[in-house]
């Protein structure tokens, strides 16, 4: 018997609004399958007759997903406010299990750029490529910060510190949800407080 199972029918009603929230709109296996070739040729399966004396195989262990609620955005408020640098910082976020997104992603895109410098830049959610080199601004926006710093005489890789209001990157490259946002506004609030900068530029709607 899967977890899931276990869980009530609130709680089962509230975890399929967030996956819809999310965007999910069908369930995935570990490996891929190319579906288009799949269509092309595969054979239709033959009846299989079920022996009266042998009961059908359980269907595999799943773990139990994140129900996102009061306690678990209390919990980012807690181990944000328990970080006394950005590495602590890092490595509560690394270890948070309270947003299903960390589940899908890659990689953890924390920050980009130098600590010490007098600018922060805060994104929205990672995209694919900062998902793939665990880095802020890894794609085309961070070729265009680039290049808008570069107009100014000012280089962003040395001269800003970069971070992202949800460092999971969302599946299928969409945006976050607000419930993605609400749980992990703490820590994003948090780095701001630790890196101190300047000056701080809110780059998109979902930051501001």
């Amino acid at each position: 018997m899967s977890d899931v199972e276990h869980l009530s029918a609130a709680e089962l009603d509230a975890l399929l609004r967030f996956y819809a929230d999310a965007g999910a709109d069908e369930t995935l296996g570990a490996a891929p399958v190319d579906r288009f070739a799949a269509k092309a040729t595969a054979p239709k399966p033959a009846p299989q007759r079920q022996s009266r004396s042998s009961p059908p195989s359980p269907a595999p262990a799943q773990k139990a997903a994140v129900i996102p609620d009061q306690s678990v955005a209390d919990a980012a408020r807690h181990l944000g406010a328990q970080a006394n640098d950005l590495d602590h910082l890092r490595d509560a976020i690394s270890g948070f299990d309270g947003c299903n997104l960390k589940a899908t992603a890659r990689n953890l895109a924390f920050e980009g750029g130098r600590r010490d410098a007098d600018i922060m830049i805060v994104g929205g959610a990672a995209t694919r490529e900062d998902d793939a080199s665990g880095i802020p601004f890894s794609g085309p926006d961070g070729t265009l910060l680039k290049n808008m710093f570069a107009a100014i005489d000012l280089d962003s890789t040395t001269q800003t510190y970069q971070a992202l209001c949800v460092p999971w990157a969302p599946p299928g490259g969409g945006p976050p949800t607000p419930i993605h946002l609400s749980i992990l506004k703490p820590f994003i609030t948090r780095q701001i407080e630790l890196a101190d900068p300047k000056h701080l530029i809110i780059m998109c709607i979902v930051a501001a």
